[in-house]
């Protein structure tokens, strides 16, 4: 992790990491090990986003979580590390859950939990039928498995 650390310090301004696993395989965990060694706050995504949201009539929800989403940038110092990210995926939102996340790691490096997991170069959330389910596909993305059980 310390490697991981140092090797963030040094790279380019802004640049999208993201820590993938499965619920219990230790995302947190490792986000909070990160932002301990960068000094950084952890952001509770969907605690956030609810907060914005939650007197906004439906309707404007979709607008006002992308307004959200462009103003995270000037949350953190450095990066930007952004945990339990599920709201992105509710379909009410529409949302594109990686785009999203794209766009604000053009402004500020970001380091993010995603709920799901890697085959073939795709990012996934949820399975094929699910409501929330999400495939899309990796590009400069820098992805960091986790894949250990959370005690």
């Amino acid at each position: 992790m310390k490697y991981f650390v140092r090797e963030l310090e040094n790279s380019s301004p802004t640049r999208l990491y993201l820590i993938v696993g499965k619920h219990g395989t230790g995302k947190t965990k490792a986000l909070k090990k990160i932002a301990e060694q960068l000094n950084e706050p952890i952001i509770n995504s969907n605690m956030e986003l609810s907060k914005a949201l939650l007197e906004i009539p439906k309707m404007d929800r979709p607008y006002r979580a992308m307004k959200f989403f462009d103003k995270l940038p000037e949350m953190g110092n450095s990066f930007l590390l952004l945990d339990n990210i599920e709201l992105l995926f509710e379909p009410e939102l529409k949302l594109h859950a990686l785009s999203a996340l794209r766009n604000i790691a053009r402004k500020k490096s970001v380091i993010a939990t995603w709920p799901g997991e890697v085959i073939e170069n795709k990012l996934l959330h949820a399975k094929r039928g699910h409501p929330e389910y999400f495939e899309g596909y990796l590009e400069d993305e820098i992805v960091l498995m986790s894949s250990c059980e959370e005690s």
